[in-house]
């Protein structure tokens, strides 16, 4: 399974922040999933039949875009998880430059998407 996500860098929105995730490794969260985003990598983890340790990690394709592949998150990868099962894990590598960016999924019913956009700004 390799399923493209949508990169725009400069792209501003607002978006539901993560909820109900939690991740193995402490710290600020450089990237964050929202709940339609982590609920539909969810589903499309069970469709394939993932292994109770596999998960949907984060990669780079070829000109600079962004992919998921079904496979076992390393120690050091940050992992995003729903009852106990890894749904999403990112290595550092892939993570760094997405700085301030979040994953959701959004769109039309039946043309929705996954996207990577700057997260909104967080007032105090």
């Amino acid at each position: 399974m390799f399923i493209s996500l949508a990169y725009d860098g400069e792209k501003l929105g607002a978006a539901t922040m993560r909820t109900g995730a939690s991740s193995r490794r402490a710290g600020a969260s450089l990237v964050v999933i929202s709940e339609p985003a982590l609920s539909q990598m969810a589903l499309l983890r069970a469709n394939q039949h993932a292994r109770p340790d596999q998960g949907l990690g984060l990669v780079w394709e070829s000109g600079g875009r962004i992919g998921l592949v079904l496979d076992t998150p390393d120690d050091k990868d940050r992992v995003f998880v729903r009852d106990g099962v890894p749904v999403l894990f990112i290595s550092d590598e892939v993570e760094r430059p997405l700085h301030d960016q979040m994953i959701d999924f959004e769109g039309v019913p039946g043309n929705e998407k996954f996207t990577i956009k700057r997260r909104p700004a967080v007032s105090e």
